[in-house]
């Protein structure tokens, strides 16, 4: 049931009980997958359309909101008892450099080089590696990953020229990281210039902040 996005399923593509289940709706709060939601075929077809999709987006956000909000609650009450009880809490693990809250605050403060320059991924070797030898303040670190984040951006961008009016679905990710960091435009404009819904913005986001995870993870990997 793991998935970045919305799933459009064949028949029989999962086993039984699901056999008949049309589309796949992972939920997801603060950047972690908590589950997800399966429906079976439409009355009237046998797929979704787009705008049925875009109308189930907002929903199973407040699901997965909800969802979010009882385990927090849970894992709080939990810390309680294992106090009273004596019970010392797991040490939480170590964290790694690169991590979808890490990417999505560095993103958020993408053209603040002191900022950047605090952060943990500037340790990466991806990043030191674009120093010049007599760059060696924070600063320059916060601008050099300043531009492998410019860099892993454009990775994302579709390889078929420039974006139609409105734009492809292959091109939302991409325009949508593109407008909102680098060219600090506001979520309701970028919304309105691919005529998309904030559900399916949201969506389409956090997705896109996980590919960049994913490729900076994997570009590191290459340099080891």
């Amino acid at each position: 049931m793991k998935a970045d996005d919305v799933i459009h399923l064949d028949p029989e593509t999962l086993p039984a009980p699901f056999i008949e289940a049309a589309l796949l709706l992972p939920l997801y709060a603060e950047n972690e997958q908590y589950g997800a939601i399966l429906l079976g075929r439409p009355i009237n077809g046998i797929k979704f359309s787009h705008s049925d999709v875009d109308k189930l987006l907002y929903p199973s956000d407040q699901v997965a909101e909800a969802i979010y909000s009882y385990r927090q609650e849970l894992e709080c009450f939990q810390k309680v008892a294992g106090l009273t009880t004596g019970i010392r809490p797991k040490p939480p693990a170590k964290n790694q450099l690169v991590t979808v809250k890490a990417v999505e605050q560095a993103l958020k403060h993408i053209s603040d080089y002191a900022f950047l320059g605090d952060m943990d991924l500037v340790n990466l070797r991806l990043v030191l590696e674009k120093l010049p030898d007599d760059r060696v303040t924070y600063v320059d670190r916060g601008k050099a990953l300043n531009g492998v984040l410019g860099e892993v951006i454009e990775r994302l961008k579709p390889e078929d020229g420039e974006p139609s009016s409105p734009a492809a679905r292959e091109w939302y990710a991409y325009l949508i990281l593109h407008g909102a960091y680098l060219e600090e435009k506001l979520n309701r404009d970028i919304m309105l210039q691919l005529y998309i819904s904030e559900g399916t913005f949201n969506r389409t986001r956090r997705s896109a902040v996980r590919s960049v995870t994913r490729m900076l993870e994997e570009m590191e990997a290459a340099l080891n």
